[in-house]
């Protein structure tokens, strides 16, 4: 709820922050946050904001899997290694070292390395590759035609060159178009083109991050792929830009030749048709020059504030597809280190200094509004247990209802049993998968939910039953184990019951 009215807040007080300076982006950790998120938005008076997940920035994200692998989610994480798709796709941007002879009907002209090298200098830093591809390509024109003396009609010769398969064929060569789910799936297929693009990282990290499937994303990709595609631009643009100029081309030299037509057939006495300029005759004939237009991303950006909840969880990977979408750094950061499944020893100063963002403020939050004091006294020990410097806020209301302990058999009747006596809603919340399996096969109850302990964060019940098992989080998964349990218990407003083996 913090996030929610940190929007709110802002829209209404901010004015730099409205929707025609880029608006707000609320990121949340899971689809039914922002079920949550977008039945609240209204209530508190906005509805111009964009919600997201993660997932949602990046069209890949859908169909991600989670990366199973450990060593393989920490080296991913980084964003030293989301900055090598730059060094990856500047490998395709080297200008060629030989020459060619070009022909045209009024002459061979010699494409030389430096002129090469000049046209591969065109783009603006910060062009889109597949862009800037349209651009070498218009300056390795215009140098060729510059080449033909004077008696050659510059524009008869830009058409003849933009149909020259061979010249197409050699930019391909040397710049080509590139789709991002290529250029990420050859880092992870080709050890060599990561060793390229990566060099600090060792033969065995380089061989940890191979696979059998370059394609079979996970979410640990989502930065990569999203980098790419900011670095790339879209390939279809480019290729749609090129289909339109040759078809604008063509329609020109039909006309070229229709006002030639008209000029040598004009039999009038003042000889009309050759008092008119070609480009004045075609502009009487209706022929117009007009761009395409392209609806953007409504989650590219660039936004004026994004709100990011549950920040805790985020990678400095991760940090970039959001950092990407505002350039402004303008954000609020909410998170609970005690709410990180796989630890936060950082300060969030440090912490966010890592992932690229400076000079961030921090507002501890010490009062619990939400969860009742009967729930968080037996909350606080198993976080505690875990992270002893977790910040617990303290709960300002009792709702005088104690904590319950029973068995797992006991949850039909711990449901059925609630539902009667009260109008709110319940979640089951299953630390085991293979109970959460066998429970989501359960015959639904109305105003129950059924969830695991990640896409319950940043959500709220009145009832909370959390079914314990039998060792888990024993080990190396001691703080994971932790930190699940506290947040499940913590999603009560009312009641908590713990149902163990």
């Amino acid at each position: 709820m913090v996030a929610l009215h940190r929007a709110a807040y802002l829209l209404y007080a901010e004015p730099l922050v409205d929707a025609r300076r880029g608006g707000v982006l609320v990121v949340g950790p899971h689809q039914p946050y922002l079920d949550y998120v977008a039945d609240v938005l209204p209530s508190l008076g906005e509805e111009g904001v964009q919600l997201t997940t993660l997932r949602d920035l990046v069209p890949e994200g859908a169909r991600a899997g989670v990366e199973t692998d450990p060593e393989v989610a920490r080296l991913k994480g980084s964003a030293e290694l989301v900055r090598a798709v730059e060094t990856g796709i500047r490998f395709y941007e080297e200008p060629p070292t030989r020459g060619r002879t070009v022909s045209t009907p009024w002459a061979d002209v010699r494409l030389t390395a430096g002129d090469w090298a000049d046209a591969f200098a065109a783009p603006e830093p910060g062009t889109p590759h597949n862009d800037g591809r349209d651009e070498v390509w218009d300056a390795l024109v215009a140098i060729l035609v510059d080449k033909h003396d004077d008696e050659a009609p510059p524009e008869q010769v830009r058409r003849t060159l933009e149909q020259d398969a061979e010249l197409r064929d050699a930019l391909g060569e040397a710049w080509p178009l590139l789709d991002a789910a290529d250029v990420v799936g050859d880092l992870w297929s080709v050890p060599a083109y990561l060793r390229l693009c990566a060099p600090w990282l060792s033969s065995d990290e380089v061989r940890a991050l191979q696979r059998r499937e370059p394609q079979a994303w996970t979410t640990a990709d989502l930065p990569f792929l999203d980098a790419a595609r900011q670095r790339l631009g879209d390939p279809a643009a480019s290729r749609r830009r090129r289909r339109e100029r040759a078809e604008a081309d063509a329609a020109a030299a039909r006309m070229d030749d229709v006002v030639a037509d008209l000029i040598e057939t004009d039999g009038s006495e003042m000889q009309v048709m050759g008092m008119l300029r070609g480009s004045d005759l075609r502009d009487a004939l209706g022929v117009t020059e007009s761009a395409p237009r392209v609806d953007a991303d409504r989650l590219a950006g660039p936004f004026a504030h994004v709100v990011v909840d549950e920040a805790q969880e985020l990678t400095d990977a991760e940090w970039q597809l959001l950092l990407a979408r505002c350039p402004s750094r303008s954000l609020t950061i909410v998170g609970d280190r005690a709410q990180a499944r796989h630890g936060f020893t950082q300060t969030w100063q440090d912490r966010l200094a890592g992932a690229g963002i400076s000079g961030a403020r921090v507002a501890g939050l010490g009062i619990n509004y939400r969860t009742p004091s009967e729930v968080m006294a037996e909350a606080e020990p198993v976080i505690r247990a875990a992270i002893p410097d977790a910040n617990v806020p303290t709960s300002v209301r009792s709702s005088g209802l104690p904590v319950v302990r029973g068995s797992v058999g006991d949850l039909d009747d711990v449901l059925d049993g609630w539902l009667a006596a009260h109008d709110g809603v319940a979640c089951v919340v299953s630390l085991a998968p293979d109970d959460a399996r066998r429970f989501s096969r359960e015959p639904d109850r109305q105003r129950v939910r059924w969830l695991d302990p990640v896409t319950a964060k940043g959500l709220e019940f009145d009832l909370v039953v959390l079914v314990d098992s039998e060792g888990f989080g024993a080990g190396e998964g001691a703080v994971t184990a932790a930190v699940d349990r506290y947040v499940t218990m913590t999603r009560a407003t009312q009641q908590l019951v713990v149902l163990e083996p």
